[in-house]
């Protein structure tokens, strides 16, 4: 079987990791889904959580997010709570958070 191929229109996902004396802030833009999902996974799976008390994600400039995409959201930020880190999505429109929340359970992700 064939792995999906990105639409042309798709805007491109970008990734920015900035480090912080207090927080470690990871930004993800663009679209996430099932097409890049896995560009995604290296990417959040690279991380170390090392030497800040918080990780705030943010996605401001995300525009699309399937929940291929906000499952691996929610393991990265349940990581990071379950290494003694505090977790913050920031930025997530309504219907991301909603996705996010339905996929969440009962360990709810915290928005800001």
């Amino acid at each position: 079987m064939d792995s999906p191929r990105p639409r042309e229109d798709m805007p491109p996902l970008h990734f920015v990791v900035i480090t912080t004396p207090t927080a470690l802030w990871v930004h993800v833009g663009g679209e996430v889904d099932l097409a890049n999902v896995d560009a995604l996974h290296a990417k959040l799976t690279a991380i170390e959580f090392d030497g800040v008390p918080a990780v705030e994600l943010d996605l401001h400039s995300l525009t699309f997010c399937d929940s291929h995409g906000a499952r691996l959201l929610l393991r990265f930020t349940n990581l990071a709570r379950l290494t003694g880190h505090r977790a913050t999505i920031r930025g997530a429109t309504p219907s991301t958070q909603k996705l996010l929340r339905l996929l969440a359970g009962g360990d709810q992700p915290v928005f800001a």
